[in-house]
């Protein structure tokens, strides 16, 4: 898929306005196509660029220095790649310096509401809509499950299929599919 057919063409334009730079080289062309079934938010990062740098014992999950982001390079994959682009959330608010603590109780009011923002944009971006969907669809029509009829276990199922095709935690796409009401629980 293209990163057209993922973001809406308004999405990439804020990206490549807010945080590309003139240079053809660090924007998202919306025509290129994605190199894997998931975002992958180091290359993404790259084009609009930025520099990752892993660092042993960083003390916080991740933290942003204009365009450079550090992760804590003893973290799993998946929460590196959450933390990448959670900081890259912060860097489109405009922030040019902002770390992810480790506990939320450290958090003012308005950093928890820029925590919070720079949450779902994470999620968002790591679990677009229509790949979410795709992939929802992909599993329901491969199993030949009817999709009015999806029990726990099938649902359960599509969670965790939807977490290894996206690689993210299994927690994010809880959140992410109630957020989107994926599926809808009925009465029996």
């Amino acid at each position: 898929m293209k990163y057209k057919e993922v973001f809406s063409p308004n999405f990439i334009q804020l990206l490549n306005d807010n945080l590309g730079s003139e240079s053809e080289n660090q924007r998202i062309n919306p025509d290129e196509e994605l190199a894997t079934s998931y975002v992958d938010v180091e290359s993404l990062l790259k084009k609009l660029g930025f520099e990752v740098k892993p660092e042993k014992s960083l003390g916080v999950s991740g933290e942003l220095r204009d365009k450079t982001i550090l992760i804590d390079k003893d973290e799993v994959e998946y929460r590196q790649r959450f933390t990448m682009a959670h900081e890259l959330g912060h860097a489109f608010q405009g922030k040019v310096n902002a770390y992810r603590k480790n506990d939320s109780r450290d958090y003012t009011v308005s950093d928890r509401k820029d925590e919070v923002f720079a949450n779902k944009f994470a999620a968002q971006l790591l679990m677009p809509r229509k790949l979410v969907y795709k992939y929802t669809e992909d599993y329901i029509d491969d199993k030949n499950l009817d999709r009015n009829k999806l029990n726990k276990e099938s649902v359960k199922e599509i969670k965790d299929y939807l977490a290894q095709q996206l690689n993210v935690s299994g927690k994010s796409v809880e959140f992410r599919v109630e957020n989107l009401n994926l599926f809808v629980r009925t009465a029996g």
